[in-house]
Parts: C-alpha cells; structure tokens; sequence
C-alpha cells in the first residue's frame, strides 16, 4: 500500500504536489465490478469458465487493492494462456 510518510517532502511542497487524495480499499461491490470488468473478456473468450464462484473470489479478496485484483487477473490470463499452449502441444504430439 502506497504510504505519503514515505514520499521525500522536497516533492510535497507547494506548487509540486498541491493535494493528496486517500483512495481507500475497494469494498465487497467494488470488488464485484473490478472483477466484472476485467473478467468480461475472458469470459467471452471462453478463457475463463462460466461456472467459477465469484461470490468465493469476492469473499477471499478482501483487503486486496485495485491494483492488486488487476495483477491478479493477469496471473491468471498467462496461467491460462500457458495452459493452453501446453495442452495444445500435446494434442499436436498424439
């Protein structure tokens, strides 16, 4: 998490950064729709199953930040991007 006591002060001072603003955790719904809106394509795209358990996923995301659910998300696209590759390897191989 990102922590303004540790930003050097020479870049707080005025006319630098004239406002801080606290973006706080996303709660239970905000999870919902980060997770919605990354996982629409996936979902589209028959990457991703139909049938996960989203309601799991919101449940054991908490305290997970934005940024945190979109890396994620992404693990999960190259696990199953890599997935694929193989699996595909092997149906040339047989």
């Amino acid at each position: 998490m990102n922590n303004i006591d540790s930003v050097d002060p020479a870049l707080l001072r005025s006319g630098r950064i004239d406002a801080t603003i606290e973006v706080g955790l996303p709660d239970d719904q905000e999870r919902l729709q980060i997770f919605s809106i990354y996982t629409k394509p996936l979902l589209r795209n028959g990457i991703l199953q139909v049938d996960i358990d989203i309601n799991y996923i919101i449940r054991h995301s908490e305290g997970f930040t934005r940024a945190q659910i979109e890396h994620i998300i992404r693990l999960a696209i190259y696990n199953a991007m890599r997935l694929d590759i193989v699996d595909k390897r092997r149906i040339e191989i047989t």
